[in-house]
């Protein structure tokens, strides 16, 4: 099985937030990384804003009606 690139995973986790939270996924990820930086794990903390980011850019095609590429 190939390896998929770090966008390619950082759609799928934000394609699964969604799925999961909907309108809150964005949130529900800023949460996570701010509860990482607490715990003192920065570079995790890092990923999950850029999953936030992710979803965000993913709203923002769907709501302009464009479709995100599938990984």
């Amino acid at each position: 099985m190939a390896q998929l690139s770090n966008e390619a995973q950082m759609i799928r986790a934000a394609r699964q937030l969604i799925e999961m939270h909907g309108s809150q996924a964005a949130a529900v990820a800023e949460k996570r990384a701010a509860h990482l930086d607490q715990c003192g794990e920065p570079m995790t903390a890092t990923t999950w804003r850029q999953i936030a980011d992710a979803v965000r850019a993913i709203e923002a095609r769907d709501a302009a009606g464009h479709s995100v590429p599938a990984e």
